[in-house]
């Protein structure tokens, strides 16, 4: 089972993404039956992610959507905002619901097919 849990940033194994928003962002731990498998960073205002880390040796297992899905209550919001690297560019135009200008997506919360 995927849990996204609050946790302070000084547990955090990353730190805050970007200088400007110190103190302001939030950081999440993910497991996956107990055992640690990566982070989210979560600016609420903007209700935007700044990085969602997920260790290699769990990559590939749909964890990072139900992250990503776990978010939206977790954080009570209705959508989620992310401006990604080139890198994590195929993930992300996958699941957003809107891709605007310069990377940047909207994500509606993603529906778990059955």
């Amino acid at each position: 089972m995927i849990k996204v849990k609050k946790i302070k940033s000084k547990k955090s194994k990353f730190g805050p993404s970007f200088g400007g928003n110190m103190g302001k962002t939030k950081f999440y731990r993910i497991t996956l039956n107990k055992e640690y498998v990566g982070e989210v960073e979560f600016l609420p205002k903007q209700s935007e992610i700044l990085s969602l880390y997920i260790d290699k040796c769990f990559r590939g297992k749909g964890i990072r959507k139900e992250v990503i899905n776990q978010l939206f209550d977790v954080c009570d919001v209705k959508t989620i905002n992310v401006l990604s690297a080139k890198s994590s560019l195929p993930f992300w135009k996958k699941v957003a619901t809107q891709k605007l200008k310069n990377n940047y997506f909207i994500i509606e919360k993603i529906k778990n097919k059955k």
